[in-house]
Order: structure tokens, then sequence, then C-alpha cells
């Protein structure tokens, strides 16, 4: 694999999921009530653009490049890599938050 799809790889599994945590945290009084589902199509959003714009963008430099399933199941599931791929860092998030929630009622 060559570098380009190293870093599409650690955008989606490191960088997005931490940042989406970083603004929960920072930011948590902004995702009460009805927010939390723009928030999630906004997520969501994300995921399916990134994910068509690299399969599109790669078969732009090579046509041959794109198979059709590849390309369907991006068009229409692009939304979804990002959530199954998030699901690591949240529950190490989760984890954080309850530890720290835990402690801190203690003292």
């Amino acid at each position: 694999m060559n570098f380009t799809v190293y870093i599409f790889l650690a955008f989606f599994f490191v960088i997005f999921p931490l940042s989406a945590c970083l603004l929960f945290d920072k930011f948590r009084e902004y995702f009460q009530g009805g927010r939390i589902l723009l928030a999630i199509f906004l997520y969501s959003l994300l995921s399916w653009g990134v994910t068509n714009g690299v399969i599109y963008f790669r078969y732009l430099l090579d046509p041959m490049s794109l198979q059709g399933p590849e390309g369907v199941f991006a068009l229409f599931f692009g939304w979804l890599y990002l959530w199954i791929t998030s699901i690591p860092v949240f529950l190490i998030y989760l984890i954080i938050r309850v530890i720290a929630g835990g402690t801190n009622k203690e003292q």
C-alpha cells in the first residue's frame, strides 16, 4: 500500500474518532437534545464524503481501478465506514469517562 492509504487509515482509525470524542467532551452542552442527531448526521456525512472521495479520486487517477461492487457499496454504505472504525476509540473513551467519573465521585 502506498503512503496516502496509510494517511487515510490513520484519519479513519484515530484522528476523526478522537476529534469527535474531544469535541463531545469539551462542548457537551451543544450536544443536548436534537443537536446530537445533527452531530450524528454530520459524522455520517463526513464518512460518506471521505470514502467516496478517496474511491473516485483513485478512479480519476486510474480509470480501470474502480470495480462495480466497491463503488456501489461505497455509494450506499459509505456513511458506515467511519462508525465501524470508531468503535474501538469510542469504547476506550467510554471506559476512561467511567473511570474518571468514578474516581471524582469518591473524592
